[in-house]
């Protein structure tokens, strides 16, 4: 994906969340010191250049990559936060439901097929008892994330990539996600978004190449970040 934009003389930051981070008694901490990497990393003035003003691009992928935004832009990095002048969505965010979060779950245990359905069987009246259950009398960090994708503050363009036939997405629930944020304000452009039909998580840029370069090309010069040759480019982070 960095390709799509080094060979536009891009610069590219990626960032890939470690599970301690989500995940476990530590996962703040090491959110800490994830996002202190991160802004140390992007106030190089290799990267994010001081003249002339620099404007940063997101580039994130299914539930991770979000979370990872909405914690480190802008909770904490409120400057590089007033840099972000455009966020693609691929395959998110995905609405946590018990039958998507135990087929997530047998994803990342096998690539078998007929082992991923069983998995998902058997993993499936935990994640309800979690959410049906347990949630009645508990705020479940599932619940507060949607919300937080609901109300994610940064108001300028979106391009969310997603797939019918993904089957860790709930397209319904994203395309409700979608129309809510497009009724917002937005400061610059507003909400594009391109159902893929036929491809599945995180794959459509391998399945639908083309299709995929152009929502990307034609996003990035709605964010103003495609420069005439008097001015420099400008990173994006991925």
């Amino acid at each position: 994906y960095a390709d799509i934009y080094n060979t536009q003389g891009f610069n590219t930051v990626h960032l890939t969340l470690p599970h301690s981070a989500v995940f476990g008694f530590e996962a703040f901490q090491n959110q800490q010191a994830i996002a202190k990497d991160i802004e140390d990393l992007l106030s190089n003035g290799d990267k994010i250049p001081i003249s002339p003003p620099s404007m940063i691009v997101a580039h994130v992928f299914s539930n991770g990559g979000v979370f990872g935004l909405m914690h480190f832009l802008p909770t904490t990095t409120p400057i590089l936060f007033s840099k972000l002048s455009g966020v693609i969505y691929d395959s998110g965010p995905c609405y946590p439901t018990a039958t998507c979060g135990a087929r997530a779950l047998s994803y990342g245990i096998t690539n078998n097929a007929t082992s991923r359905r069983l998995l998902t069987i058997l993993f499936w009246p935990f994640f309800f008892m979690l959410q049906e259950i347990i949630g009645r009398f508990v705020t479940l960090p599932n619940r507060d994330f949607w919300a937080r994708c609901i109300s994610y503050p940064f108001k300028g363009p979106d391009l969310y990539l997603y797939s019918e036939s993904d089957l860790l997405c709930d397209t319904f629930q994203l395309e409700s996600l979608i129309e809510i944020r497009n009724r917002r304000h937005y400061d610059i452009g507003g909400v594009t978004r391109h159902n893929f039909k036929t491809t599945q998580h995180v794959l459509h840029y391998r399945q639908e190449e083309e299709k995929y370069l152009k929502l990307v090309h034609d996003f990035i010069a709605v964010c103003g970040t495609e420069m005439d040759e008097t001015k420099l480019k400008q990173p994006l982070i991925s």
